[in-house]
């Protein structure tokens, strides 16, 4: 079955230089996926099994370095003023500034997939939720007007109403 030790009918040896050629599209590969790759591997570290990726998302990689995880024990539901969870936390918040703080990131729902999520903190940890309790939260506080404006204009703008 075989022409020369080593090959199989059909088929040669790969050579060093396409081995290295061939190492050298898989690492540009990954590099394209970037921070969102890295983010979905984080996220099925923590928990869950599948991640819902919006390739939207500007905080992907601010979300690997600083993220923290928030648990569904302190949720508390708050008013929904859009049906769009990201409008509906720049709504209410735009309500009470002093109150709450924007967290965005991703939730894991009761059936294992990550989602796209914002949600608003009240003191350290107090997660209020503009839709559905979900079972953990993984974010950050924005930290920053230009941070807000980031968000305001990857996830609010084109929704709102």
């Amino acid at each position: 079955m075989s022409d020369r030790a080593g090959e199989k009918k059909g088929f040669r040896p790969i050579s060093a230089e396409e081995r290295a050629r061939i190492r050298e599209k898989v690492e540009k590969a990954r590099a394209a996926q970037g921070p969102l790759h890295a983010l979905k591997a984080h996220l099925l570290g923590l928990a869950g099994e599948r991640v819902e990726l919006d390739r939207r998302y500007p905080f992907a990689e601010a979300l690997v370095e600083r993220g923290e995880a928030w648990n569904a024990l302190e949720v508390q539901p708050a008013a929904s003023l859009h049906p769009d969870v990201h409008v509906a936390v720049a709504k209410l918040w735009l309500e009470h500034p002093d109150a709450f703080r924007i967290a965005t990131g991703y939730a894991l729902d009761d059936e294992g997939t990550w989602h796209c999520h914002s949600w608003l903190v009240m003191g350290k940890q107090q997660v209020h939720e503009t839709t559905r309790n979900m079972r953990t939260y993984f974010g950050l506080v924005l930290e920053s007007g230009d941070e807000a404006k980031v968000f305001f204009e990857a996830l609010v703008q084109e929704h709102w109403e």
